[in-house]
């Protein structure tokens, strides 16, 4: 992995060996992850598919993620892997059908954005990502804000743009990004047509659409990029 060894990754290891809540805040999203799980298991051929949780923090969201599966189909096998903790620091997988990156890339030095990008996007071209647009509230060991890298949404949207067959942005808070990268379009076509009728993200019913244009006049409407 060329990712693996960032300018702050020994800062986290030691936030990551104490005690406390951080790295658990991907799990607020496992309704909107799991709803993209499901459009993507019903457009592929019978079987299980991968799921790796790339930079997964605390796990809190596999964990959650793993328990909707059980009370489903089973038709998904999930993984871990983060460099900042000892259990996870081994990369399970090559290939995935599908990899999870929430609020990882802004805690990058600029110069190490790409390297990540690469290393996810060998492993599947399937990946959904969400990225804070602000200064975060903690600090490092070392006095340094923990997000390195703070840019608007459109800046992180060209700069996944290359690595990306298709890109489609979802809804957001103002403050943060969340983008689908598909290798099929029909996959983005599919979550923003379920998220219309309701089946995902009823509270945002009405707030999709396919349009393209600028990002960020488009706070809180999905589109495909």
């Amino acid at each position: 992995m060329k990712s693996q060894d960032t300018r702050n990754l020994d800062q986290y290891r030691e936030i990551y060996s104490q005690p406390g809540t951080y790295g658990k805040s991907s799990a607020r999203k496992a309704d909107e992850v799991w709803g993209i799980l499901t459009a993507l298991a019903a457009l592929e051929a019978e079987g299980q598919l991968s799921v790796l949780d790339f930079g997964c923090g605390r796990s809190n969201l596999i964990d959650l993620l793993e328990e909707k599966d059980a009370a489903a189909d089973q038709r998904f096998a999930f993984h871990r892997y983060d460099p900042a903790i000892p259990e996870y620091s081994s990369c399970p997988l090559t290939e995935a059908d599908f990899v999870i990156n929430t609020d990882v890339l802004e805690h990058l030095d600029e110069n190490e954005i790409d390297l990540l990008l690469t290393d996810i996007f060998r492993i599947s071209g399937n990946c959904y990502f969400r990225v804070s647009t602000r200064a975060a509230k903690t600090i490092l060991p070392s006095g340094e804000n923990a997000h390195a890298t703070v840019q608007n949404s459109d800046w992180w949207v060209a700069r996944m743009r290359p690595y990306a067959k298709h890109l489609t942005v979802l809804p957001s808070k103002p403050d943060q990004l969340i983008v689908l990268a598909h290798e099929r379009p029909e996959l983005g076509a599919a979550v923003l047509k379920s998220s219309k009728g309701g089946g995902l993200w009823t509270r945002l019913k009405g707030l999709f659409a396919a349009k393209t244009g600028d990002v960020s006049k488009r706070r809180g409407k999905g589109a495909q990029a």
